[in-house]
């Protein structure tokens, strides 16, 4: 009958062994869960922020890129406009030559009008005079 008793007493506490290493091997697992869990939504909380910062670079980008589109009308047009100055700064020196030379003409013409006029007038007749 002890003998009996000793087995049950060593069964019941080999059972009382195994559930307790059964218990903690589940609280073992449920504190991974947990751990798990934290993990995920720590990942998914950065991956909504990285979502967020990409769609914040995006709109960034776009309006680099449109910045950058206007900036380069903006060259164009200073690019034209320069050159439009150029051709008029070139067709105003052109004038400018030309109305010198129409001046100088003029005064060359005009000199030698005198000296006609200073010529005709030493053979004027001397009765004339």
């Amino acid at each position: 009958m002890q003998h009996l008793a000793r087995e049950h007493v060593q069964k019941v506490l080999l059972e009382q062994e195994m559930l307790s290493l059964e218990l903690a091997s589940k609280k073992k697992l449920d504190s991974w869960g947990r751990e798990l869990n934290e993990r995920e939504a720590l990942t998914e909380r950065e991956k909504q922020k990285l979502d967020e910062e990409k769609k914040q670079n995006d709109v960034r980008n776009s309006a680099l890129q449109m910045a950058s589109v206007e900036q380069r009308k903006a060259d164009v047009n200073v690019l034209r406009l320069v050159e439009e100055q150029k051709r008029e700064k070139e067709e105003a020196l052109k004038k400018i030559l030309e109305l010198e030379r129409d001046i100088d003409a003029k005064q060359k013409l005009e000199m030698e009008i005198a000296e006609l006029i200073r010529k005709t007038r030493g053979y004027e007749a001397p009765w004339r005079q």
